[in-house]
């Protein structure tokens, strides 16, 4: 029962921090503003170096879940089979 409420407020924490990513505040919104009106440019070498990592991140955190999913899939069942 203990296992069982762990992983249901991780997985409830988890679903809270996935729906909270589109959230901006105003000040970081000013701040994508005035750097978007900067003279900098960014490289497509530099663009796609990005947009690996972000990838690379998010296919780590699809694991962890799916590792979070597993542990309690397997405590779920196993009282059950014995």
């Amino acid at each position: 029962m203990k296992k069982s409420l762990i992983i249901i407020v991780s997985l409830i924490l988890t679903a809270l921090n996935i729906n909270s990513y589109g959230d901006l505040s105003e000040r970081q919104i000013e701040q994508a503003k005035s750097s978007a009106k900067t003279s900098t440019e960014i490289t497509l070498e530099e663009s796609s170096k990005m947009s690996l990592g972000s990838a690379f991140i998010k296919v780590i955190y699809v694991a962890e879940l799916m590792c979070f999913a597993e542990i309690g899939r397997k405590s779920l069942v196993k009282p059950l089979t014995v």
